[in-house]
């Protein structure tokens, strides 16, 4: 998580942390067999769409960028934060 925060922006380390939720309803669901809401399931949806939102929109910014290792840092920070997430979740 330390190395994704030191190549990303610290505004999307934290919105990935917050799909942790959705990767701990899956291992629920299929260690647990814990069934959820809809409430619960939109919840988690919102968190991976926020996800994927903010993942496009790294790339947009960074895409007219003169210095291409930016966005290669930006996305591999976004890809380490998810990491760690998942980690932490199992």
């Amino acid at each position: 998580m330390i190395i994704g925060i030191q190549h990303t922006t610290v505004l999307s380390s934290q919105l990935i942390s917050a799909c942790g939720l959705p990767f701990v309803m899956c291992c629920s669901f299929l260690l647990l067999r814990r069934r959820f809401t809809f409430v619960q399931i939109l919840s988690a949806a919102i968190a991976i769409g926020g996800f994927v939102t903010l993942t496009f929109a790294d790339y947009n910014a960074d895409s007219g960028s003169d210095d291409p290792s930016v966005l290669k840092s930006n996305i591999l920070g976004d890809i380490l934060c998810l990491i760690s997430s998942i980690l932490y979740s199992l």
